[in-house]
């Protein structure tokens, strides 16, 4: 009789991986969404005289005979199913810990609060450079548990504080930690959770292993931590095995002459780290940021005519938008908005004014009455939707300035996603006349 598996948590991502992964094996599905989308979902993925059954995520669906209880990332820890699993003796484990366990290659995982997908991108396209199969996902947008029987030579694996936080088995070669800032903490409740949350990516490293790491944030570095470990600064911490200063790296001493091609410097320094590691050659480093494609919805550059439009709708809290604001030497009109996460935002405005490159700021959206009194700036401008935002800004918009559509807020308020945030200020930007 083939063992028997629980879902907790479906969703296209994560619950569709591992159902086509499991096409061997009953399984009982657990969500709080539309029942009947995942039915049909379902139905269309299984294999033929397979036993799939969906329930709501009621603790009373639950029953004794599932041997393992597989977790979806955007299931909380005291989720009542899991606490109920536990008591019965059923396994729990997470959907990363499930398929790494599986994986026949070595890891190369990457966490952080800020530019984690452009960095794990990044590292995808540095390693084709050396491997024949090199498989991207995890939070980047395919499950690891694709990965899965495809033969790969190694795995770039994106990982979030929500797959990280439950983990115990995941084991990556090399880990790169590149920051962290304020987010999520309605889910981990205060930032020292957050931290041990990301720390988790490291629990398993031995002195085989790499650890890549900010020397601007040491107290990433897990106390303990057995893997040899790299750091960078991008605040010309000349102690750092990489570092930026005078818009030249350092690499273990070593001057690198370097265009950075306006990527963030703290994804192009752990790039030459991850190169050393992987004994790359600096030259394709090199091809690797000339030819790199920013990833849409994130500081994606934009050039309409003698203007740069940036979509950062990516960009869900303050600090990102602060973290976006560093690219930026130019002029800079700042569109702010979304719907807040109830954090306290007065460092966030005294931070903001120690950019004297910025010309405007227009907020719009749910938090716009919050901005508009939290914030100081002699053309700050309230308004109520980002085409109302967008007009606004082309009419103090000159020769030579960046327009910075960096929210700083969830979406939510108007738009079903960032994506579909994202795409709307991309068509206002289609409408300018060159």
């Amino acid at each position: 009789m083939s063992k028997k598996y629980g879902i907790l948590g479906f969703g296209l991502r994560t619950g569709l991986g591992l159902l086509q992964y499991l096409q061997d094996a009953d399984i009982d599905i657990f969500d709080g969404g539309d029942l009947q989308a995942i039915q049909t979902l379902v139905t269309t993925y299984k294999k033929p005289g397979q036993h799939v059954q969906v329930f709501a995520d009621d603790v009373a669906c639950l029953k004794k005979n599932i041997g393992t209880l597989l977790i979806s990332p955007g299931v909380p820890a005291e989720h009542p199913i899991i606490a109920q699993a536990h008591a019965w003796g059923i396994t729990v484990q997470t959907e990363i810990d499930f398929s790494f366990d599986r994986l026949q290659c070595p890891v190369l995982a990457i966490t952080g609060s800020l530019g984690k997908s452009t960095m794990a991108k990044m590292s995808f396209d540095l390693l084709c450079m050396r491997y024949k199969n090199v498989f991207l996902g995890g939070n980047y947008g395919t499950a690891l548990v694709q990965a899965l029987g495809k033969g790969c030579d190694h795995a770039v694996v994106e990982v979030s504080s929500f797959q990280l936080q439950q983990s115990t088995s995941f084991h990556p070669k090399v880990a790169v930690f590149l920051n962290l800032y304020a987010n999520h903490l309605d889910r981990h409740g205060s930032m020292d959770h957050y931290l041990y949350a990301k720390q988790r990516i490291f629990q398993n490293q031995s002195k085989d292993d790499y650890a890549i790491v900010s020397a601007d944030q040491p107290e990433l570095i897990p106390l303990g931590c057995e893997a040899k470990i790299l750091t960078f600064s991008t605040q010309a911490d000349q102690r750092a095995d990489a570092y930026v200063k005078d818009e030249s790296i350092y690499l273990f001493g070593r001057e690198i002459t370097l265009d950075f091609h306006g990527h963030p410097k703290q994804q192009v320094l752990a790039l030459f780290l991850l190169a050393c590691i992987y004994k790359i050659d600096i030259q394709k480093v090199k091809e690797v940021l000339a030819h790199f494609v920013q990833l849409e919805h994130r500081q994606e550059k934009i050039v309409k005519g003698d203007n740069v439009f940036v979509n950062d709708s990516k960009s869900t809290t303050p600090d990102a938008t602060l973290f976006a604001l560093t690219q930026f030497q130019a002029p800079v009109h700042l569109m702010m908005g979304g719907k807040g996460k109830g954090l306290d935002l007065q460092d966030f405005a005294q931070r903001l004014q120690q950019y004297e490159n910025i010309v405007s700021i227009t907020v719009f959206g749910e938090m716009a009455p919050t901005l508009g009194k939290v914030l100081s700036h002699p053309n700050l401008v309230q308004v109520k939707n980002l085409d109302q935002a967008f007009a606004q800004v082309l009419t103090v918009l000159k020769s030579g300035d960046v327009v910075l559509f960096s929210p700083g807020f969830t979406s939510f308020d108007q738009y079903q996603n960032i994506e579909e945030r994202g795409r709307h200020f991309k068509k206002r930007i289609a409408d300018v006349p060159v």
